[in-house]
């Protein structure tokens, strides 16, 4: 199955930074709420809790927009339109 949360800076449609609260409260929201609780929908091959790994690839995408030489924010949430 492929990683539905790793985007190519080039295939991301927006993006927004998030401060350090909205980090923590991103974080709070994903672990309390049931379904993703204990066993993400796509688990792949990782085994980290679903709230870890979605910061990490905010910090990931905020990583790779650095790189371009745009500026620094502790994450960022990206976007892509679906065509089904």
């Amino acid at each position: 199955m492929m990683n539905c949360y790793a985007w190519e800076i080039h295939g991301i449609n927006m993006a927004a930074h998030m401060s350090p609260d909205q980090v923590l409260r991103k974080r709070k929201f994903i672990f309390f709420h049931q379904s993703q609780k204990d066993n993400a929908m796509y688990q792949e091959a990782d085994s980290r809790d679903l709230w870890g790994r979605a910061e990490d690839h905010n910090k990931e995408i905020t990583q790779k927009f650095n790189a371009l030489g745009l500026a620094s924010y502790v994450a960022m949430a990206a976007f892509t339109r679906y065509y089904p």
